[in-house]
């Protein structure tokens, strides 16, 4: 389930406008994305993560996996805080 984004740029000057376009919806990407999220703590952002490509590929086990993760750290960063 790939799509393709396309915007354009536009600097003060029309003249100098710039089209990018994107992949978006790779589940592999949203997945590392999350690892990387996890990787400097910041888990719910893994968890959305995770969460996105397990929509987009219900059978990518490493999704679920870090998603555990994320969950299981959030957990344990709210119960030091008490």
């Amino acid at each position: 389930m790939n799509a393709r984004l396309n915007f354009t740029l536009k600097p003060s000057s029309s003249a100098n406008q710039k089209s990018i376009s994107l992949i978006v919806g790779s589940y592999t990407l949203t997945d590392l994305g999350g690892q990387a999220y996890i990787t400097v703590g910041k888990y719910e952002s893994a968890l959305e993560d995770c969460e996105m490509a397990i929509l987009m590929n219900p059978n990518f086990i490493k999704a679920y996996y870090r998603k555990a993760l994320a969950l299981y750290e959030m957990t344990n960063k709210v119960g030091t805080d008490v």
